[in-house]
């Protein structure tokens, strides 16, 4: 019986298990960090992605942002003449336009896809699951602009 007491009681043991506690809660604020950060910047960028997502023509958008920084390291660094800077602009411009273009004509058909395809399903649906098939898919799709600009998916007929 002294001996067990001893091991309770034994410096070098206690030293030893306060080092795996210490350890042991170093790795959990480690690990709660690690989640927080991810959690919250998933949520930002979530957040981020639908803006974008909804508004097509913003003036943040990433062909701006790139063509904006481009424009300024050229300038920069080649020493443009005037004339030159407003021929850079001019054309930065017109693709900048063009890649908005683009992109409006792309959501457009991303959201009558996103319709035809919630109709298709609604018709196949009995007309009790009907209304709250078309809640669902609202609340799902709306964040992400994916449903045309007049809102959700048309009623019962």
């Amino acid at each position: 019986m002294s001996s067990a007491r001893s091991e309770i009681t034994d410096p070098k043991s206690r030293k030893l298990t306060s080092r795996w506690k210490a350890l042991l809660l170093l790795f959990v604020v480690f690990s709660l960090g690690a989640a927080s950060g991810i959690g919250v910047g998933g949520l930002w960028l979530k957040k981020r992605a639908q803006a974008v997502l909804a508004n097509s023509n913003s003036t943040d958008g990433p062909a701006i942002i790139i063509f904006d920084n481009m424009e300024e390291k050229l300038t920069r660094k080649l020493d443009l003449t005037p004339t030159e800077r407003a021929a850079l602009h001019e054309e930065f411009d017109q693709a900048t336009q063009e890649i908005q273009n683009v992109r409006t004509e792309t959501l457009e058909s991303v959201r009558k896809i996103s319709q035809q395809t919630l109709d298709r399903i609604e018709q196949r649906l009995p007309p009790e699951k009907r209304s709250p098939f078309r809640e669902e898919a609202r609340e799902t799709l709306m964040p992400w602009s994916l449903l045309p600009k007049d809102g959700a998916p048309p009623a019962d007929p």
